[in-house]
């Protein structure tokens, strides 16, 4: 009996100092990682900015002297990396706002073939005549979130630009029955078998050294992973045949149908019945 105590407390001791291990383990890789993040986000913040800056400061040193021309292609400099300085700041909101409330997310009739199309085009600039978009018919208009599915595509899209090397870029979507799976696919150097089970995880950057001729925080897959579980859905990457990534974003998305309007001799209680239960198509 004494030796069967003793075993036990000394196999739980066990169990306990593992998992001090384990914990201590972890706090120190989150430690890397904020550490990594501060170094990330202080470059992204401050390549942006600084280009900014600079255009603001040749349009004022300039005035006066530079073509029409001259001074919208500073002005285009200085709104792209605006609008770069704006995303960052959006994702890092997006993720103190999704860990307080992953639920709170606003329904809408969306078109998904358009808002791909949509999306593909705004970012057509940075990767010319590399990037499609191809939207089955049967999806139609479905209701979700349009701001959502709009930021989990373009983080896809915007990281197969940044690191397909120059490779064509598809955006892809169908449905299967209740389930809308829209994938953006590349065929560039893809990623390593080991490093496919952290690419989702918060911060995580599988090449330090392109971080800085790239730029990125290590929170585009995460953001997205995060947000289509806020959808109801999910984003898995499987290898792309041949070479290169495939994200594919799947979630719940009800066809929205057209109620009859009743006519002047119809009977509309029904319609009434079913817009007092809170019913929706």
């Amino acid at each position: 009996a004494a030796f069967v105590g003793h075993a036990a407390l000394t196999a739980a001791n066990a169990k306990l100092y593992a998992g001090m291990q384990d914990a201590f383990a972890h706090q120190v890789d989150l430690n890397r990682q904020k550490d990594e993040l501060a170094a990330a986000v202080s470059h992204e913040l401050r390549t942006p900015l600084a280009s900014m800056i600079a255009s603001v400061a040749t349009l004022r040193r300039l005035k006066g002297r530079l073509s029409e021309a001259s001074a919208e292609q500073v002005l285009d400099v200085a709104e792209r990396q605006g609008q770069r300085l704006r995303r960052l700041i959006d994702d890092l909101l997006m993720i103190a706002s999704i860990e307080e409330s992953p639920a709170l997310v606003a329904s809408e009739p969306v078109d998904v073939a358009e808002l791909a199309a949509e999306v593909a085009g705004d970012l057509s600039r940075l990767a010319p005549n590399h990037l499609s978009a191809s939207v089955n018919d049967d999806v139609g208009t479905v209701s979700t979130s349009a701001a959502r599915l709009r930021q989990i595509l373009f983080n896809l899209l915007e990281n197969g630009i940044k690191y397909a090397d120059g490779s064509d870029l598809e955006v892809v979507g169908s449905r299967q029955l209740d389930q809308v799976k829209v994938s953006v696919i590349d065929h560039g150097p893809g990623i390593a078998a080991e490093d496919a089970g952290r690419i989702f995880e918060r911060f995580v950057q599988l090449d330090q050294s392109a971080t800085r001729t790239r730029g990125g925080t290590g929170l585009g897959l995460f953001l997205c992973r995060r947000i289509s579980e806020a959808l109801g859905g999910t984003v898995v990457f499987t290898p792309t045949p041949g070479g290169g990534a495939t994200f594919t974003l799947s979630f719940a998305a009800p066809r929205l149908v057209s109620l009859p309007i009743p006519g002047p001799d119809r009977d509309v209680s029904f319609l009434a019945g079913v817009a007092q239960k809170g019913s929706q198509p």
